[in-house]
Formats: structure tokens, C-alpha cells, sequence
């Protein structure tokens, strides 16, 4: 059974994603660079809900240009990612 059926039928409930939304291009970029494109995020998703090395980490941190750790909110990272753009 899928999980937008279970959805649709009322069984599953998302948590909500107002803030994933609002960063959907960087919530994308970061699950693309991540190896996990199609993942399903909420605003209480971590990086720590995906099996991530502490070298992706260290990867992340440099090709963002600041720290993301494993503990970070998906939308945290998102957030600040829109705010580099110039």
C-alpha cells in the first residue's frame, strides 16, 4: 500500500511541511546531494532520519559554506541555503 493512498484514505497523517514548502528548491537540492530525491520531508525532518556518514556531513559543510550537522532540520538547512542567494 502506498503512502499517498493511506493518506488519501485518512490512515496516515503528515506532519506538517509549511516550511519545507516555502523552501522547496533547496529542500531538493539538499535530498538530490544526499543521494535520496524522491524522500518524503516534514518540517520535523533531521539529517540524522537518513543514513548519512560523517564524511557526507563534512561534504555537505563545504559545498554549503557553512555547517550542517547531523542533527540539523531539513528546513533549517533549507532555510539557510536560500538565504546565501545574492
Amino acid at each position: 500500500m502506498s503512502i499517498r493512498r493511506a493518506v488519501g484514505e485518512g490512515r496516515v497523517e503528515i506532519a506538517p511541511q509549511d516550511k519545507i514548502i516555502n523552501h522547496r528548491q533547496q529542500v531538493e537540492r539538499i535530498l538530490h546531494d544526499i543521494g535520496f530525491p524522491e524522500a518524503l520531508v516534514t518540517d520535523g525532518s533531521r539529517s540524522s532520519d537518513f543514513p548519512l556518514e560523517d564524511t557526507d556531513y563534512a561534504r555537505l559543510t563545504r559545498e554549503y559554506g557553512f555547517e550542517v550537522g547531523r542533527h540539523d532540520r531539513m528546513a533549517a538547512v533549507a532555510e539557510r541555503l536560500a538565504g546565501l542567494r545574492c
